[in-house]
């Protein structure tokens, strides 16, 4: 897989209130917490998103889905698979759902494990949990491409 493929994406951590925010670096290596927006209305929500993608040359939105522990789709994965399509017609960019179940426990952890207070974490747990879901899906691609890899050696 060509890194590049892996740069310039945005991941989103939707929340009924907030926005946790994270990116992928200029080569594709790492995903890296950016901010939280705090959410007012839909229009705010995408003027504000507009601005990130537009300064980070943004070229895919990887939006985190939280599906139930079993899989199932809810309330929550819903309002994603909605949101997602506002942010496809708004942007015309290619926006990826993501199952993002646990990000927000492993969020939480690693802040416990910093001992970071209960004030400074309610402030950094989404952008967190938008680089856990970023940090997933960019290793699932560069494991779909070792895969591919392989089984292209194999067969040479």
């Amino acid at each position: 897989m060509d890194l590049n493929q892996l740069a310039n994406i945005l991941a989103l951590d939707l929340g009924s209130k907030t926005i946790g925010i994270a990116k992928s670096d200029d080569l594709g290596i790492a995903a890296h917490a950016i901010t939280t927006i705090f959410r007012r209305d839909l229009n705010w929500d995408l003027q504000e998103l507009g601005k990130f993608i537009t300064d980070y040359k943004i070229t895919t939105i990887v939006l985190g889905y939280p599906l139930h522990k079993d899989g199932n789709i809810g309330e929550s994965a819903k309002k994603s698979e909605v949101f997602k399509e506002i942010l496809e017609k708004h942007f015309s960019l290619s926006v990826i759902l993501w199952d993002e179940r646990y990000t927000t426990q492993d969020a939480e952890d690693i802040l416990l494990i910093a001992d970071i207070s209960r004030k400074k974490r309610k402030k950094v747990i989404n952008q967190l949990a938008a680089q856990r879901i970023l940090t997933g899906y960019m290793e699932a691609k560069r494991n779909e491409d070792r895969k591919s890899d392989t089984f292209d050696d194999n067969n040479e």
